[in-house]
């Protein structure tokens, strides 16, 4: 199955989003803005990442 990752992302933390296909939240939470520490909460999805996207919190 494919999932599509949200990240709304500021200085110091980004909120995350995961859905399926059929636009059902599987999980939501945060982290720490850091490349690898938002890369680790969605280690679980790894291999199933169909898209990403990026929005900036202002």
């Amino acid at each position: 199955m494919e999932y599509y990752v949200g990240l709304e992302v500021s200085l110091k933390s980004t909120h995350i989003c995961v859905m399926d296909r059929d636009r059902q939240v599987v999980w939501r939470g945060s982290a720490d803005t850091q490349p690898s520490i938002i890369a680790e909460r969605l280690k679980r999805w790894k291999g199933h990442l169909a898209k990403v996207a990026l929005r900036q919190d202002r």
